[in-house]
């Protein structure tokens, strides 16, 4: 069954309205701008247009010239970077990269769908002729081939197993490939046949373009350039400097652009304007390296990359634009890119994050983040505010470690005496003068006056400790290296070792009252007591073996946890069930805050600041209390789902209720409710069993038309199915 004509065109509208969040990971990118995942190739349409892909299969697209850009990360729901890129024409694009990975989209990369490949090699470069012939290269000598725009790709016959990096052709029947230890290849048949051409060289051919059918280009490390006028016969090499070079494009026989990085991993763009015979370095200053360059005309040209070695101060500037030749440069992106290694918010709207380099960020608006001066270059490893106006942060330090006090916001802070050397990983408060730090070769510090004087308190344990928690002036814990849990009912007068659960390292505590607790650490391990620590189970979770970093509760059954790799995990019952919550980046995710199970952020390495994607008008659940005032659909939980989700709705009065399963061409596959229903809130299971993974819509509609009543309330939200 199908949409009416009137639904169809409701749900196309609503559709619409949805596309741009169709592929979005749970979680929001607030920092930097417009988010650090590696970017590793990118089309230019024209001067205002431009798409790049990049890690965990990241799509950035811009419409007005890299001012704003659109994030897509997971594009059909794959995880696998992306490593090339090529369009047709505005809408139609194919993307590969990862595990033999082909997407294709047919509306600029809004919407993405991934294709059959009957191998699993890595596939490193992609390019279509028009909307059916296309191929894709890739590791073990791999030639792909479509002539169906890749509902099936043909693996073409060639005698090497050398690494194809990169593909091109000049019509429908001429192209090259070029990769490890100088391979050139060439067809004249549309790619039916391909021959060896003699490169001079044994170097990895990282990039090939041409202009026409005989003029061309090829480069390598090492700042070499081959050229050809006769369509690869001949090759002829020239040196430009001692640049890795890593991709060539040239829209017009006259203008190309090489991108690639100088011997001190700083990213690179060179231009000839007179086909090649003289190149001009372009005045682009960045830290980041640069992995592709692509003109669509003799005037503008993109630059996309990815962060390089992390020095003091780097800024993320990994996308570059010229629209006058080259004559300026404009950068698309910003924020430092240092590791965050924690934060704390007092309220939804004030937050801080600190970390690396003395790095100490301050938001006002729970969006927007300011990086604050006048800090030492020395890491900041934890932060903690006991309201609006006093926190402390602390660190390490040159002769001794570092705690940090504001009373005034952040308006300035004060440097208070540790009396240690050891490196301070974390603090804990329960009131304006009473709190703990933990660290180094099981340090602990107390202070019972806001810090003016810190008191080292026995421990017992010569293991590094990561974490404190206090639940009052006597109640705590504090866990570390070796699977170390520490118990104090004393304010830490005496500390005792609880059981060890792991001999590798626990990272962090958090109690939601005396019995229920949680901890994480090393190979993703979570374990939960329900006894005050006298006994600590493994929870299964989501995060595999990846290390976690931290874990926070909102309350007794909905917490987080995140750790290495972009991993997060979230629980609804209490840790019985942990599951995967997508992130939308590989970055390290260190440090993680609650303030309730709408507002919760996450922060890590390249100075990735994440909040999660919440539904700002949920219902939790329904007490009884009262009725519902409006008719509302919720969002699925989880979300994406395998093989079931959860749908909440609430009536606000007696109703004809349908609630149907829609795919994205609008075809129903499942009716979950159609019935009159009394009012209240509601909830019902779907499943998907015996669907393919894919984004799919629920649509809520109130009113029965064939009893003439009418459609009073329709909603529609998309989830995704991922297998």
């Amino acid at each position: 069954m199908k949409f009416t004509s009137t639904c169809l065109v409701f749900f196309l509208c609503v559709f619409m309205s949805l596309i741009l969040n169709a592929q979005q990971s749970e979680w929001i990118w607030q920092y930097p701008s417009p988010q650090s995942n590696g970017l590793f190739d990118v089309f230019s349409f024209d001067e205002n247009n431009a798409l790049a892909v990049g890690q965990t299969a990241t799509v950035l697209i811009t419409s007005n010239g890299g001012t704003n850009w659109e994030v897509i990360n997971y594009a059909a729901n794959v995880e696998a970077d992306l490593l090339g890129v090529h369009f047709v024409n505005y809408n139609d694009g194919w993307a590969v990269g990862e595990g033999g990975t082909i997407l294709r989209t047919t509306n600029h990369g809004l919407i993405w769908s991934e294709q059959t490949n009957p191998l699993s090699f890595l596939l490193l470069s992609v390019f279509f002729t028009d909307n059916n012939n296309g191929w894709a290269v890739g590791d073990n000598g791999i030639i792909l081939q479509t002539t169906n725009g890749g509902e099936n790709w043909v693996r073409k016959t060639i005698s090497t197993t050398n690494r194809l990096s990169s593909i091109y052709f000049a019509d429908a029947s001429t192209g090259w490939a070029v990769g490890q230890s100088g391979t050139i290849v060439s067809s004249t048949d549309g790619g039916e046949t391909w021959n060896f051409q003699t490169s001079g060289t044994t170097r990895l051919l990282k990039s090939v373009s041409f202009c026409n059918s005989s003029k061309g280009f090829a480069v390598a490390n090492s700042g070499l350039l081959l050229s050809t006028v006769d369509g690869g016969l001949i090759w002829n090499s020239t040196s430009i400097g001692s640049y890795s070079f890593e991709s060539v494009s040239f829209e017009t026989e006259c203008t190309g652009y090489i991108a690639g990085w100088n011997g001190a991993g700083k990213g690179i763009v060179t231009k000839t304007s007179d086909g090649g015979n003289s190149w001009v370095l372009q005045n682009i200053v960045t830290d980041n390296l640069f992995y592709a360059v692509a003109s669509s005309d003799s005037n503008t040209c993109w630059t996309v990359g990815a962060v390089g070695q992390i020095a003091e101060g780097e800024t993320l500037r990994n996308i570059f634009k010229t629209a006058n030749g080259g004559t300026s440069w404009e950068c698309r992106t910003g924020g430092i890119v240092q590791f965050l290694n924690g934060c704390f918010f007092t309220s939804e709207n004030n937050g801080w994050a600190i970390g690396e380099r003395g790095t100490v960020m301050h938001s006002t608006d729970g969006t927007t983040w300011n990086v604050e001066g006048g800090f030492s270059l020395h890491p900041l490893y934890s932060v903690f505010f006991i309201d609006q106006n006093t926190g402390w942060i602390v660190g390490s330090g040159a002769n001794s470690a570092q705690i940090l006090k504001t009373d005034n916001g952040g308006g300035s802070w004060t440097a208070q005496v540790s009396n240690t050397t050891n490196i301070l990983y974390s603090v804990y408060f329960i009131d304006a003068n009473i709190g703990w730090i933990v660290g180094g070769v099981g340090e602990i510090l107390h202070t019972i006056d806001g810090g003016n004087n810190w008191v080292a308190q026995t421990s017992g344990a010569n293991n590094y400790l990561r974490s404190v928690f206090f639940l009052d002036e006597n109640i705590g814990w504090a866990v570390g290296l070796s699977g170390s849990i520490l118990y104090t009912t004393n304010g830490g007068a005496d500390w005792s070792e609880q059981v060890s659960v792991i001999t590798g390292e626990l990272t962090s505590i958090y109690f939601n009252d005396a019995n229920n607790g949680w901890t994480v650490g090393l190979q993703g391990k979570i374990f939960n007591t329900t006894n005050g620590g006298t006994d600590w189970n493994q929870q299964l979770n989501g995060a595999g073996t990846t290390k976690l970093t931290s874990v926070y509760f909102a309350d007794n059954n909905t917490g987080w946890a995140c750790g290495w790799e972009g991993r997060i995990v979230k629980t609804t019952n209490g840790g019985e069930d942990w599951d995967f919550s997508y992130s939308g980046t590989p970055n390290a995710l260190l440090g993680l805050f609650v303030v309730d199970n709408k507002n919760v952020w996450t922060v890590g390495s390249l100075g990735t600041i994440l909040k999660l994607d919440a539904d700002p008008s949920g219902i939790v659940e329904d007490n009884n209390a009262s009725l519902p005032l409006n008719f509302k659909l919720l969002q699925n939980h989880p979300n994406p789902f395998n093989p079931s989700t959860s749908i909440q709705y609430a009536v606000s009065s007696r109703q004809f209720v349908s609630l149907k399963v829609y795919d994205v061409l609008g075809n129903e596959v499942a009716i979950l409710i159609s019935e009159e229903k009394l009012a209240g809130t509601y909830e019902v299971e779907f499943y998907g069993t015996g669907l393919s993974s894919g984004v799919y819509f629920y649509q809520l509609s109130a009113g029965d038309p064939s009893t003439g009543s009418g459609q009073g309330f329709v909603e529609t939200k998309k989830m995704i199915l991922l297998k």
